[in-house]
């Protein structure tokens, strides 16, 4: 667990976890409070990290690449929401 700049756009949460499927060697930032790892199933893709790809990385690694997942996610969640009123009018 690990607490980040880039809060939780569900429920304000500042923690975020790594959740691992052993059967599917996949990894994915995920919050803590809330469960919160993308709005869709694409999003959660776009931020899942194969473990295989990236075997050289440790625990700490992958933490660290889960949280860049988790913080790029975000931004591009903000940049896609401030086009949007934009292109309504």
């Amino acid at each position: 667990m690990s607490k980040v700049s880039r809060k939780c756009p569900i429920c304000d949460g500042n923690f975020v976890i790594v959740m691992v499927n052993k059967g599917t060697q996949v990894a994915w930032p995920e919050c803590w409070k809330c469960d919160f790892n993308g709005h869709t199933p694409e999003d959660k893709e776009a931020m899942s990290i194969d473990i295989k790809l990236n075997s050289h990385l440790d625990s700490t690694g992958l933490f660290k690449e889960a949280l860049i997942a988790w913080e790029e996610y975000l931004t591009l969640l903000d940049e896609e929401n401030i086009k949007e009123p934009k292109e309504n009018n």
